[in-house]
């Protein structure tokens, strides 16, 4: 599975935005101008590959900073890279104005983005992908069989607690730890220090290692794509 990180006010992202993309060429002004580097950069990848295919992509124009999107225009602009994409992965926040829409705060809110996932799904017909104050299992699977979305993702309460899925599969709902929003964990990611969570002490001893793989992307058999 491959996911385009399109969203958060990066390099992608900020062609999307008309607030950022000042440009007078192909890649500025309409839509679908600024849409075209994000459709020639997911039709390239599936040239390539046969795996799954999905961008990550801001939904919410409301969101602190916003995003020079409205939700609208974000539907349409990736309709007209749909040939490409398996799935969309929707999310809120612009990097330059802090991480407080990106890893947000409890108190704004239990499953931000729900309605906007629910609209994306629909309107292209694609699995969606949901992130954003998704506080737990529970949460998690009301999502899903309600049909906001058909992935649920959730960072902060796997730190707390990695083997939260299976407790809840063995039926000990009762003894999953669950995140307590010191978020301790959002603030040494945002210095670049060794992610910590005090109810997994295990991610203090976790080091980078020595080497960084490099993984390239060539010519191989399907079976090898897979």
């Amino acid at each position: 599975m491959i996911e385009v990180h399109a969203a958060h006010g990066y390099l992608i992202s900020g062609f999307l935005s008309r607030s950022s993309n000042r440009r007078t060429d192909d890649y500025g002004g309409s839509l679908r101008n600024r849409f075209r580097l994000l459709g020639q950069i997911t039709s390239a990848i599936r040239e390539v590959v046969t795996c799954d295919l999905g961008v990550r992509v801001n939904v919410a124009e409301n969101a602190h900073g916003g995003s020079g999107l409205e939700l609208a225009e974000v539907i349409d602009g990736l309709a007209l890279a749909l040939d490409s994409l398996d799935f969309v992965s929707v999310s809120a926040g612009v990097y330059t104005r802090g991480p407080d829409w990106i890893i947000p705060r409890r108190s704004l809110g239990p499953t931000l983005w729900k309605e906007h996932a629910r609209s994306v799904k629909h309107q292209l017909n694609r699995p969606v992908f949901i992130a954003g104050n998704i506080e737990g299992i529970d949460q998690a699977a009301t999502l899903i069989s309600e049909g906001y979305a058909d992935v649920a993702l959730m960072v902060r309460s796997l730190l707390a607690d990695p083997y939260l899925l299976a407790k809840w599969g063995q039926g000990l709902a009762e003894d999953i730890q669950p995140c307590t929003e010191l978020y301790l964990c959002k603030y040494h990611s945002r210095d670049r220090r060794h992610v910590h969570c005090p109810h997994n002490p295990v991610l203090r001893e976790l080091r980078r290692a020595e080497t960084r793989s490099r993984p390239s992307v060539g010519e191989a058999s399907s079976e090898g794509r897979q």
